[in-house]
């Protein structure tokens, strides 16, 4: 979900398509601990990336500028990637697309996936590397050209805490920092800066 959920998992291992308001699922949502379920780990991940996601389909991903929270102790969060998903309610995939510049990003780099479950707290998804294998899965079951599970955690942030934080600035980050913030080290997660974001934003401990 997301072009840069799709990234991490992989670093890991129309008719139908649904009206604005429909989307099976909407708020702050990040790459879980666990894909088949909720852990208390997914909040610590929340602090240093997530996702919003719109009623509409629409979606941002956000990630911590922890430069500056290490050197002015300034909460920011910077954009990461924006884009819309679009929905079908029949097959339960979604298309979700980049927007640069105000334009759709190259259709080759878009995620397709398999809304598996929703619950009010998780999203379990199943990834594919086209929407041809989606059909052939919703008809067959057969998850051929699939990627590993992926889970999406909700965010349990405060809201008045975490509106100030978000920027519409772009990060500029190496791949390298992109991936310490998505896919986190466990120690990571208990680490007293991590602890101290979690804080400002009012997220509970793992």
């Amino acid at each position: 979900m997301r072009i840069a959920v799709k990234l991490a998992v992989m670093l890991a291992a129309s008719s139908g398509m649904a009206r604005a308001g429909d989307y099976p699922f909407s708020g702050t949502f990040t790459i879980a601990a666990d894909p088949t379920g909720p852990r208390p780990e997914d909040q610590a991940i929340c602090a240093l990336s997530f996702f919003s996601q719109e009623k509409s389909g629409r979606y941002t991903y956000y990630v911590v500028d922890l430069d500056t929270f290490k050197t002015k102790k300034s909460l920011r969060y910077l954009v990461m990637d924006r884009g819309q998903c679009l929905y079908d309610e029949a097959t339960k995939a979604e298309t979700c697309g980049s927007i640069v510049n105000g334009m759709p990003a190259d259709p080759s780099t878009n995620l397709h996936d398999v809304i598996e479950e929703v619950t009010p707290d998780f999203v379990k998804t199943l990834g594919f590397d086209t929407e041809a294998h989606i059909k052939a899965y919703h008809e067959t079951g057969v998850a051929e050209g699939s990627f590993p599970p992926a889970g999406y955690a909700r965010c349990n942030f405060d809201p008045a805490l975490l509106a100030p934080a978000l920027s519409s600035a772009v990060a500029d980050l190496a791949s390298d920092q992109t991936d310490k913030l998505m896919q986190p080290e466990l120690s990571q997660l208990h680490d007293p800066l991590t602890l101290d974001i979690m804080k400002a934003v009012g997220l509970s401990k793992p």
